[in-house]
């Protein structure tokens, strides 16, 4: 995992906090497009709406579906430490009940 450009945008998720007005959604997930890397392949997302979090994240795999599946893991923890460090619980995201490792 590290720092990159994001690619070309093939998903977004719009997250909002409970009591939020439903047409001004408080965070989005954007994740861009797979792409080879020097050695493999990489997936980039973002997290954007909150101060601190919008930095690109990179992870990395053996082909394109590995690389697309691990920065949607990745996204899913991060997302989940939001939500315990600002205790908080955003809609339109189960990032998990107990932990970002539960099936």
């Amino acid at each position: 995992m590290h720092e990159s450009a994001l690619e070309a945008i093939i998903a977004r998720a719009d997250l909002q906090r409970p009591g939020d007005a439903d047409d001004a959604p408080s965070f989005a997930l954007h994740v861009g497009r797979p792409i080879p890397s020097d050695v493999d392949w990489q997936c980039s997302h973002q997290l954007t709406g909150l101060s601190g979090e919008d930095r690109v994240i990179t992870a990395y795999g053996v082909d394109s579906f590995q690389a697309l599946y691990l920065c949607i893991e990745l996204a899913r923890a991060r997302i989940f430490d939001v939500e315990r460090r600002f205790g908080i619980r955003l809609l339109g995201w189960d990032s998990g009940q107990s932990s970002p490792d539960s099936p």
